[in-house]
């Protein structure tokens, strides 16, 4: 049965716990006091619903309480073990997740039992708990910055010869371990992977100078496996014999003459399977590694000396082999659905682009990303008198009227042709990008090329806008707190699932931090957070109010005369 406790009634700012007064001032200053009484009541119990019924079967764990212990434990970078301990013996946990101490108690099992119910239901916590906060402090969102970084997965970087073994033993035990009797039916000289990885020592008969040998004859051997159990009704569903298959498809290729060649296809180049024990972890180029990519968006300030508390309002888990300039525009539109929509978007250029800078302006979102390259030394195509529709010249920057227009609509590219003898006894000829030769004076351009150089241009020239543009590097702090502070160096988990929850979650954790700091009016100028707690002395009749209900209450469950309401 689900259980939930009603958290929705007033706070009281009196002592109702069982802490002394000492115990009880000191934790009001702590972040266990705001997740208690800010956080805690407003977590998503509907995420248990569908998996209990409300009102049949033994009662469940308070559901708020275990969604809350799964933010402190990202909050606290714990392990599970650690978790499970600070649940059942933790006063600080059991004060902010509101439990008595004589309910404290947690298995193991029933720790993983309500963890593995809210996987994939990530997203929807963090919306919750960024809403909340945004009713708290009301901040502004009309500067993000945005940006990404691998996180770094527990798992080998492999050879390619490492990456058949490893796949090839994987797929053996399993048919050792489930099909006994057709595993009989395997080569021997298949099996003698199995037999070499058990009796592994410091010793190996592997000569690098053979390697290519090696891993040709683990290709032979994969593709001889593929050929013996590919039409097998059981076999071929196996998981680890699917790997196999990939492996092959991604890898493997032979001629007409029988000869194999090991090599990642061009169409696979990025998306390759990088180690059999995580097949959804995908290997980063620019940080050579495999894990996952975390896409944040952050609010901040126009300057350093304007406070903002710096909220994550966006938060996307993808393959580490996605280009950053793919993320922009589904990041612009999920927190347009969400409500925190920017005006001003701060990033690197790895997500510059025109195509990105033309849909943000159609959305009303102003694009600062720096440009690659460096402005012309001279004139540039931004110079030249174009059309409205920016596909043609009518005149280059002395006034010399353009002859012919050629656009090719395809290629989104225009060549402009003029007058060679007027461009030779130009005295600027040397700074122009038109081209000159004896029958023709031609300049090419792509249309998005005047407004790349007016970008690079600005870049150089518009120290405000330079200014403004240095704030996009607090966004790196946020990075450094979730992989120095959160645990997101490197994770102890494996499988997309689980290792979205974990880095979701410790987003989450690092937003409940910052609204905490920011509560606190740490900082010089700082919003405080509006005193939403009842004065003190209405506090205080309320409180005899509800010692009176509970006498009263008693009394009638004692006489058998208890009404429905005190149910």
């Amino acid at each position: 049965m689900l259980h939930a406790k009603n958290r929705m009634q007033p706070y009281l700012p009196i002592n109702v716990t069982y802490f002394n007064d000492r115990k009880y001032d000191y934790l009001q200053k702590t972040i266990y006091h705001t997740f208690r009484t800010v956080f805690l009541p407003f977590l998503p119990v509907k995420i248990y619903g569908k998996h209990f019924d409300k009102t049949m079967g033994r009662k469940t764990k308070d559901v708020q309480s275990m969604l809350g212990l799964f933010i402190l434990q990202a909050l606290f970078d714990l392990k599970d073990s650690d978790a499970v301990e600070a649940y059942t013996f933790d006063q600080k946990f059991h004060y902010a997740l509101d439990i008595k101490e004589q309910e404290a108690y947690l298995s193991a099992r029933a720790f993983y039992y309500y963890k593995t119910i809210l996987l994939g239901t990530e997203d929807h916590i963090f919306e919750q708990i960024l809403a909340k906060i945004f009713d708290e402090l009301q901040f502004d969102y009309s500067l993000q910055r945005t940006d990404s970084s691998l996180v770094r997965l527990n798992l080998k970087k492999m050879s390619q010869w490492e990456l058949f073994k490893k796949t090839l033993i994987k797929a053996l035990n399993d048919i050792k371990a489930k099909h006994p009797v057709i595993f009989k039916s395997v080569p021997e000289h298949i099996q003698q992977y199995i037999q070499n990885d058990e009796n592994n020592t410091w010793f190996s008969d592997f000569t690098p100078s053979k390697a290519n040998d090696y891993l040709v004859q683990a290709a032979r051997d994969a593709l001889e496996l593929k050929e013996l159990f590919e039409s097998h009704p059981k076999i071929s569903k196996l998981e680890s014999f699917q790997l196999v298959q990939r492996l092959i498809n991604e890898q493997v290729d032979v001629d007409d003459q029988g000869q194999i060649k090991v090599e990642i296809k061009e169409e696979c180049k990025g998306s390759a399977m990088a180690n059999p024990h995580d097949p959804d972890a995908q290997y980063n180029g620019h940080k050579k590694d495999i894990g996952v990519k975390l896409n944040t968006s952050e609010t901040c300030a126009p300057d350093k000396d304007t406070p903002n508390p710096q909220i994550i309002t966006h938060a996307e888990v993808t393959p580490a082999n996605i280009s950053d300039h793919e993320l922009l525009q589904p990041s612009i539109d999920a927190r347009e659905e969400k409500g925190f929509k920017p005006d001003v978007e701060l990033t690197d250029n790895g997500y510059e682009s025109d195509a990105n800078h033309q849909a943000l302006q159609e959305k009303g979102v102003d694009l600062i990303a720096p440009p690659t390259g460096k402005p012309p030394e001279g004139f540039g195509v931004m110079d030249f008198e174009l059309q409205e529709n920016g596909q043609s010249i009518d005149a280059c920057p002395m006034g010399q009227t353009c002859i012919e227009n050629k656009i090719n609509q395809k290629k989104q590219k225009t060549a402009s042709y003029f007058d060679p003898e007027q461009c030779r006894a130009c005295p600027h000829s040397e700074d122009c990008p038109i081209k000159i030769t004896k029958r023709k004076a031609k300049v090419e351009w792509q249309w998005s090329k005047p407004r790349l150089e007016a970008r690079r241009h600005a870049f150089q020239e518009d120290q405000e806008l330079i200014n403004l543009f240095k704030q996009r590097a607090g966004g790196e702090a946020g990075f450094s707190q979730l992989k120095v502070n959160l645990g997101l160096r490197r994770l102890r988990c494996r499988g997309s699932v689980k290792s979205k929850f974990k880095i979701i979650m410790a987003v989450t954790a690092l937003n409940i931090k910052r609204a905490f700091n920011w509560m606190k009016g740490g900082s010089s100028g700082s919003r405080a957070r509006n005193n939403k707690d009842f004065e003190p002395d209405t506090g205080i009749l309320l409180f005899f109010f509800w010692l009176f209900c509970s006498y009263l209450r008693k009394i009638l469950i004692v006489s058998g005369l208890r009404p429905k309401i005190f149910s």
